[in-house]
């Protein structure tokens, strides 16, 4: 992907020096990117961007210049490798500090501390600077220095707990979860700060500690522990706004039916319109899902890989062989 040149973009004269790594910085990063800002991002070929070791792979073969998994985060982005441990290259950063009117890593603390590239530090360099800082559990506090990724800070956060049975371990979301749901945080309060240096002239140090942003998609769970005292756990399918609510058996080899209805009279239509004779067939499914979410509201079929020749937009599309 070429780099954004359009001096339309809304942010076209914004400039931005990257030190992060993994996932939530340089997404956070890549959308600034991806509207105009000009990004310059520091790497090290001492010690790899863990994202770089991950696949996919151009043409199936690995190495660090071919990982689609780096490439989905970083694409927009200039680059530059520097030794971070030898002086004329922290010499070099500062002089893109100043060049900069934004700063990103993510780091524990000491890290950027050590190389003498700490807020404190590059402020000297360039008063006007909004640097983001965005670790697991932020800069300050008894766990500051506790690095890790984004499984463990859904597991801090509470997300792990929440996710599966009851009467069974957790069954946590897929993946690093809190490193695609803090960016959309982390982007905003870097955008607001940008904002305010652009009228004020004045910099800041903003501290996103990913475990913190990441509670605010807990939202409803929070306030009612607060209201209630009520913990939040795990509930398999059960929810508390709709019943039925969950996937759940029909007649023939292996055939179910997910159900969402909210309310006596949706549940009352849907019954209206099922017919277990229709649900023999993976088309017959099909057909009363269709019908219970013309009715009452979502009902999906649950489909394999094999019954994918009942998907109508797929067949509209032509992409079933």
């Amino acid at each position: 992907m070429a780099l954004p040149t359009d001096p339309s973009l809304p942010l076209a004269d914004l400039k931005v020096l990257d030190f992060s790594w993994a996932g939530v910085g340089p997404i956070t990063v890549k959308y600034l990117a991806d509207h105009g800002a000009t990004v310059v991002r520091v790497e090290s070929h001492a010690r790899y961007d863990v994202v770089r070791l991950g696949p996919p792979w151009h043409d199936g073969k690995p190495g660090i210049e071919r990982s689609q998994f780096y490439a989905s985060y970083n694409t927009s982005k200039l680059g530059i490798a520097l030794d971070l441990s030898k002086p004329e290259a922290r010499a070099i950063a500062r002089r893109l500090a100043a060049w900069a009117e934004v700063v990103v890593e993510s780091y524990t603390p000491r890290v950027m501390r050590a190389f003498g590239l700490a807020y404190e530090d590059l402020r000297a360099v360039n008063p006007r600077l909004v640097m983001l800082s965005t670790c697991l559990q932020g800069q300050t506090g008894p766990y500051a220095e506790f690095p890790g990724f984004g499984q463990l800070a859904a597991a801090l956060s509470g997300f792990y707990e929440i996710a599966g049975w009851a009467d069974r371990a957790p069954a946590p979301p897929y993946g690093a979860y809190t490193d695609y749901v803090v960016p959309r945080l982390a982007a905003t309060a870097l955008l607001a700060a940008v904002d305010h240096q652009r009228r004020t002239g004045e910099g800041q140090h903003l501290d996103v500690s990913q475990v913190e942003a990441a509670l605010h998609f807990l939202a409803p769970a929070l306030l009612d522990h607060e209201l209630t005292g009520r913990v939040a756990t795990r509930a398999g399918n059960r929810s508390d706004h709709a019943a039925p609510h969950g996937a759940y058996p029909c007649a023939g080899d292996d055939r179910w039916i997910a159900l969402s209805v909210r309310g006596d009279a949706s549940l009352a239509t849907m019954l209206g319109v099922s017919d277990s004779s229709a649900m023999t067939m993976g088309a017959g499914v099909m057909t009363t899902a269709a019908a219970a979410a013309r009715a009452a509201g979502p009902a999906l079929s649950c489909r394999r890989a094999s019954s994918s020749s009942y998907e109508p937009s797929c067949i509209t599309r032509s992409n079933c062989t």
